[in-house]
């Protein structure tokens, strides 16, 4: 049985606050070491990905090196 696109939309929010959490409770991760702490390898393929970029994309996570990802900068404005 296929998804629907709302469940795909729903699936992929889901993960990327899983990104968003993981990098604010464990700060700078590895992008490997991130795949592993949210569970990515039962998500399917390629989906890890997409929900690391849009996380970024979004202002959930931020990228710091080619490889290192972490929480978005807090503003205390």
């Amino acid at each position: 049985m296929a998804s629907s696109p709302s469940d795909d939309a729903s699936d992929l929010d889901r993960e990327i606050q899983a990104v968003a959490r993981a990098l604010d409770e464990h700060g700078p991760t590895e992008r490997r070491e991130l795949s592993r702490l949210v569970g990515a390898r039962y998500w399917g393929p390629g989906r890890f990905r997409v929900a690391l970029r849009e996380a970024v994309d979004e202002g959930h996570a931020r990228r710091l090196s080619r490889s290192t990802f972490g929480p978005p900068d807090r503003d205390t404005r």
